[in-house]
């Protein structure tokens, strides 16, 4: 029952920031929650992730510089899907890091996202992974941007969730089988 008030809270469009540590089940949420729209269903995956396969019902696209992610999210503005799960795009902001919180950095994190908040006027609900702790990393810029937020972490056997505001304050918590989140999969995960 708490899974269904949980698809629920993700059913309108939106921009929807997913974060947590690294392997706190972020990419198998963000597909999970996007496979239960109907719909045109893109997986968008950079660094690490272009390794992984696509689940059934989606469309992948593989982003390997920084210049291919820009320009699939300003394609994206103008061609929007339903869901969208944009993964793991923090590893092409790598050579950001470097310069501190100066304007480059800003521009580049809101020139890919910006094109995001447009999708989702146009009835796309975009899913995007970042990682972090009680912040995600770049929550300055994200905040302008986010619908809300949801904080991943690993509890024993399972992952809880919780659905955050602009301000990170908590509206509620969910709890989701680890094996739920990984049946998104299939057979291939």
């Amino acid at each position: 029952m708490a899974e269904l008030g949980l698809t629920r809270a993700f059913r309108r469009p939106g921009v929807f920031f997913i974060y947590g540590r690294p392997l706190s089940f972020k990419t198998a949420f963000s597909l999970w929650i996007a496979s239960k729209v109907r719909g045109e269903k893109i997986y968008a995956a950079a660094g690490k992730h272009v390794l992984v396969d696509a689940p059934s019902g989606f469309d992948k696209v593989s982003l390997y510089r920084l210049r291919d992610a820009v320009k699939f999210s300003l394609t994206v503005m103008g061609d929007a899907p339903e869901a969208l799960v944009l993964d793991g795009v923090e590893a092409l902001l790598a050579p950001l890091r470097g310069v501190s919180r100066s304007r480059v950095q800003l521009q580049f994190l809101l020139l890919l996202f910006s094109p995001l908040v447009q999708a989702s006027r146009q009835g796309c609900r975009c899913y995007v992974t970042v990682e972090g702790g009680e912040k995600p990393h770049f929550y300055g810029v994200l905040r302008r941007l986010a619908t809300f937020f949801a904080r991943t972490y690993v509890e024993e056997e399972e992952v809880r969730v919780e659905l955050r505001d602009k301000d990170l304050r908590v509206l509620k918590r969910y709890l989701v089988s680890a094996d739920v989140l990984s049946g998104v999969y299939g057979d291939s995960g």
